[in-house]
């Protein structure tokens, strides 16, 4: 049965277990926004799946989305590197990655996604300042619980 949370943990397992997806960058604007397409079979998805619930919802498209960019993030980083400071500063710090979009183009059998290129600069940070105990933005990175008292 379609859309059941067995049938759900089935296809993701298999995006997840996909070889890494051949990325192809489509267009990046003055925005910051970023266009990219990939095969749908690069992503473990066969035609039939298309059908299923999953794939429009947010979750689906975030999950497969920030997948696609964490396993090709040098790609998103050499666009990062060609920007002057200007650049950066209109088309990444001007505003923050919320969700992707995607469009489904069966005919061709592509994913389309659309994200802000805020994103691929906070797996870059999260990335280079994660191993040495310091996370985003310089704060001591915390295991556990978020709040403490002084009588603990």
């Amino acid at each position: 049965m379609k859309g059941t949370a067995t049938e759900t943990r089935k296809l993701l397992s298999r995006v997840i277990t996909s070889r890494a997806a051949e990325i192809s960058i489509e267009n990046t604007r003055t925005d910051g926004d970023i266009d990219f397409v990939v095969q749908l079979a690069d992503v473990g998805l066969v035609p039939a799946d298309l059908s299923d619930q999953i794939m429009r919802t947010k979750f689906f498209v975030n999950f497969l989305g920030e997948l696609l960019v964490r396993d090709d993030i040098q790609r998103f980083i050499g666009i990062l590197d060609g920007l002057d400071s200007k650049m950066y500063e209109d088309m990444v710090c001007s505003q923050q990655h919320a969700d992707f979009g995607m469009i489904i183009d069966r005919e061709k059998g592509l994913l389309r996604f659309t994200m802000h290129l805020s994103l691929a600069d906070e797996i870059a940070r999260e990335r280079f300042n994660g191993d040495d105990g310091e996370g985003l933005f310089g704060l001591e990175a915390t295991s556990g619980s978020s709040t403490s008292s002084e009588d603990d």
